[in-house]
């Protein structure tokens, strides 16, 4: 309706052995100079193209998705804590964890505060796609293609990524996890480090997880993301932390473009 074409996007099949996959874990790769490597250029980029197919879906309304939300803030008392939570039901009209411009966030961290000294205006925020294969993220972290742990199906691949040095900015870490078999994007997850002193490190990240739908595309099935509240302690009057916030969203229902409403894969 609005005139704009958008072009089919083609995924092709890729067949991987595991017994080479498990060799390259071993390896680690900082900068561009470890994409040269033709098969963790692969996962990358698979990983990268399911990222941009999720982006794509959700703002172009190829299909609609309706999510369900819970906030939640929590304030820490000496003997009970104290939420108050608000659920609401709407459409999905960009991806869940937001981020500024990357040229802006590779300048100020991915935390910050809005007023210079005031804990209460921080802001925190998480790699979105435009950000996680930036060539100045690729050059600033280091990858690892890991095998899965004791937690995850043997038939996943781990590509996880660090800070490669550290700065004075809050950074970030996390995982990509992938189906083996396909490189189908399963799950990612984050956390940001070097955070200031008065809270734990990795006190603020989120996760998610995705649905390939049988056309093709990918799907965000359900995500959290949290972060710390500010507060001064009672005993020394110290920044500390004084609850979290988090929130919690999942599909309930998707809707493709001219036709009926039908439930999300689960």
């Amino acid at each position: 309706a609005s005139g704009v074409a958008i072009d089919d996007v083609l995924l092709p099949t890729l067949t991987m052995r595991l017994p080479d996959l498990v060799a390259l874990g071993r390896g680690r790769y900082c900068g561009q100079s470890g994409l040269s490597d033709a098969l963790f250029g692969q996962l990358l980029e698979s990983a990268h193209t399911a990222l941009q197919v999720i982006d794509a879906t959700i703002r172009t309304g190829a299909i609609r998705f309706q999510v369900a939300r819970i906030t939640t803030r929590t304030l820490f008392g000496a003997f009970v804590n104290f939420a108050i939570a608000d659920t609401s039901v709407q459409p999905m009209t960009r991806w869940p964890v937001q981020s500024i411009n990357p040229d802006t966030l590779r300048t100020v961290g991915f935390s910050r505060t809005l007023e210079p000294g005031n804990e209460n205006t921080r802001e925190y925020y998480g790699p979105d796609p435009r950000v996680l294969f930036a060539d100045w993220f690729l050059e600033s972290h280091c990858f690892t293609i890991d095998k899965p742990n004791r937690k995850h199906p043997t038939d996943t691949l781990h590509l996880r990524f660090t800070p490669a040095r550290k700065t004075r900015l809050v950074d970030v870490a996390g995982e990509l996890v992938l189906d083996a078999r396909d490189l189908s994007l399963l799950q990612f997850s984050f956390v940001l480090k070097n955070l200031p002193g008065w809270m734990p490190d990795e006190g603020s990240g989120g996760s998610m997880q995705f649905a390939r739908l049988p056309s093709g595309l990918w799907m965000t099935k359900n995500w959290a993301i949290w972060a710390p509240v500010a507060g001064v302690s009672a005993y020394d009057r110290r920044l500390s932390v004084a609850g979290q916030m988090e929130t919690y969203g999942w599909v309930e229902r998707m809707v493709p473009r001219d036709s009926a409403p039908a439930s999300a894969p689960m």
